[in-house]
């Protein structure tokens, strides 16, 4: 961007001229040297960082712009040497200026004295403020991106620490309720039924936290294998049974006979399970039905995740697949989770070459329909 900067003043200018941009680190109070036209990159970058002073300084504490003579013979001037050497002779320093702040100075100097004009401190000035509010929308997106990179780094940590600890404490409860240490009442076992649930709900979550930070750092890997498609189908219907309240009904539809397919299985499963469990939490009574079928003439599977729950209105379908998104955010929402589901499912059916649509309406349910390649 600032090459682009720096070529369109040369092309304006009416005289030989060496142009440079130099932003100011708040951090290191250093006014470093980003970029230069007509000189040599690496010696300017060499000479130039350092702490603001001279010409720089003057430029950046009246925020207005400063035109010199000859900064061969002016006494602000550091490192002459670069300037005889190139031919540098007179300058003009203009503010780099977004929201009342000052990011740095883009500097011109001309190959022969030459007094600014008033038109062309016109120009520079105008081209200044646009290069500053591109240069301001860089600066915060870099801070973004470098806030997101820690978030990701963050919550993948802890969400390892927690994983470790959990699993102890579902297989010591899984031992007891086996009976494993000795006879456990019927109190004891319905205690012991709601630690493993919910154990169990916080397990998923955790899961959930670790799969978006390796989608966001891009390093989740598909790893096809050929499965049998019907046998799929089977076990995931047989994981369901008797898992959820009488309230519910659970339909599932599909032929006798299915293919075997080329795809990732574990990422297959994970799309489905968070489809239902989705229509799960939102329907607390009524009817979830799950279909699956497959297109021989364009290799392509289809399954359906059909709902007759809460649903979903209409300003809010179009960010459910979003990180962190839920259709009520407020501290006394109903339904718990942390709203990682479908923005997981979102994005391994991608990975997997598919996508996710989705049809809802309030109090009427919602359907989810995948279609993968396969």
């Amino acid at each position: 961007m600032l090459n682009v900067l720096l070529e369109k003043i040369d092309l304006f200018l009416p005289f030989p001229s060496a142009t440079t941009v130099r932003l100011l680190n708040r951090q290191t109070a250093l006014l470093e040297s980003l970029a230069c036209r007509n000189l040599d990159e690496e010696e300017w970058r060499t000479q130039e960082n350092r702490a603001l002073s001279g010409r720089a300084k003057t430029v950046v504490e009246t925020k207005a712009p400063l035109i010199i003579g000859n900064v061969q013979t002016d006494p602000r001037t550091h490192n002459r040497s670069i300037y005889l050497k190139y031919g540098l002779v007179s300058y003009a320093g203009v503010p780099l200026i977004a929201k009342a702040q000052v990011l740095g100075v883009l500097g011109v100097y001309t190959k022969v004295e030459h007094a600014f004009s008033d038109e062309e401190m016109e120009f520079l000035m105008t081209l200044a403020d646009q290069a500053a509010i591109a240069i301001h929308n860089a600066q915060l997106y870099a801070d973004m991106e470098t806030s997101n990179k820690v978030k990701s780094e963050f919550l993948s940590v802890v969400s390892h620490e927690l994983r470790t600890p959990l699993n102890v404490v579902i297989s010591y409860a899984s031992m007891i309720k086996d009976r494993v240490f000795g006879e456990t009442n019927t109190e004891q076992d319905n205690a012991l039924n709601k630690i493993l649930v919910r154990a169990d709900d916080q397990l998923k979550m955790i899961n959930s936290i670790l799969y978006a930070t390796s989608v966001e750092a891009q390093t989740v890997v598909v790893q096809n294998s050929r499965i049998n498609l019907a046998d799929f189908v089977n076990d995931l219907r047989l994981s369901y049974v008797n898992s959820r309240s009488q309230d519910l009904t659970m339909e599932w539809d599909y032929p006798p006979t299915l293919p075997d397919v080329t795809t990732d299985r574990v990422k297959l499963r994970q799309i489905i399970d968070n489809l239902i469990a989705n229509a799960i939490k939102f329907t607390p009574q009524g009817k979830v039905r799950i279909s699956f079928h497959y297109f021989p003439e364009r290799e392509q599977l289809e399954c359906k995740v059909e709902d007759n729950g809460i649903g979903i209105s209409a300003e809010t379908l179009p960010f459910i697949f979003d990180k962190f998104r839920q259709a009520d955010s407020s501290n006394t929402r109903s339904y718990d989770g942390v709203g990682l589901g479908l923005y997981i499912a979102k994005e391994f059916a991608r990975l997997l070459g598919g996508d996710i649509d989705v049809q809802s309406e309030p109090e009427r349910g919602t359907t989810f329909t995948v279609m993968l390649p396969c």
